[in-house]
């Protein structure tokens, strides 16, 4: 059995309020796992703690109990320096590109600081690679030297994936990457994800609310709500026969096109409801 990637247990997490003795769980009692290769969908409603997961994984958020491990190492409080050589094998894709892309440098350099852990940012070789991955997120290779104003949101997002796919990792998460992006445009960037998750040997920690990019890309999904893990299997499963009640509620409030099987799940959503 191949053992997984990423694996996180029993895992809490709080934020503490402007008082000292407020604090408000973010996460309670999380486990999980990923394997290599695999892609596994974080759903929830805003507020059920699926970003926060995500930076629990990178070391962002307050983790109060539980562990973190990546290849069997426990990375839950590894140092500012285990952090920056982890860059190499864990990034992040975000949801607005243009936020984590500095306006002030160049698609290059935006691209290439990922390299800095490593002190390859530099070389020519780097640069090389670096356009070259430009050229295969679909960009035109001029963009190198251009800065992200000059892009569109769709095209900044490939740039953040040319960026996170650089260094070479075996893990990018995904949080909310095409949420903010056009229909015709999430398709090419879900597409591109796939082709880049074939030729890279990538896993992906995908965080999304829409149901319908995690039947097209994951084949297991985890589901929260307020913080808590109310279901998770394969995504097939969960999302035809959901067994928790708030699950089948996410389900059924799922837009579909059809109108009259709109008008179904919402007489079903209410039901649901109202058990």
């Amino acid at each position: 059995m191949t053992e997984p990637l990423l694996e996180i247990g029993s895992l809490t997490v709080t934020y503490r309020g402007r008082r000292r003795r407020s604090a408000a769980p973010a996460l309670r009692d999380i486990s999980l796992s990923l394997g290599p290769g695999e892609t596994l969908g974080i759903v929830g409603e805003s507020g059920s703690g699926k970003s926060t997961l995500g930076k629990a994984v990178l070391g962002l958020a307050p983790v109060v109990s539980g562990t973190v491990r990546w290849r069997g190492r426990d990375i839950t409080s590894a140092t500012a320096r285990e952090r920056r050589a982890l860059s190499r094998e864990i990034q992040v894709v975000f949801q607005d590109p243009y936020s984590s892309l500095n306006p002030h440098r160049t698609v290059g350099q935006s691209i290439l600081e990922t390299l800095a852990a490593s002190g390859e940012e530099h070389s020519p070789q780097a640069r090389s690679r670096a356009a070259d991955l430009l050229t295969r997120v679909g960009l035109d290779p001029t963009a190198f030297d251009r800065y992200p104003r000059q892009f569109s949101g769709g095209q900044r997002q490939r740039i953040a994936i040319a960026r996170a796919v650089l260094p070479g990792p075996s893990l990018i998460i995904c949080d909310e990457v095409v949420s903010a992006l056009d229909l015709s445009v999430q398709a090419q960037v879900i597409n591109l994800l796939t082709d880049l998750q074939t030729d890279h040997e990538l896993s992906y920690l995908f965080i999304t609310h829409d149901l319908s990019v995690v039947r097209h890309l994951c084949r297991r999904v985890v589901v929260l709500e307020h913080g808590r893990l109310v279901e998770q299997g394969t995504t097939q499963r969960v999302l035809d026969h959901p067994e928790d009640p708030y699950t089948e509620r996410l389900c059924l409030a799922a837009p579909v096109l059809d109108p009259d099987q709109q008008r179904t799940r919402r007489e079903a959503r209410r039901a649901a409801q109202a058990r």
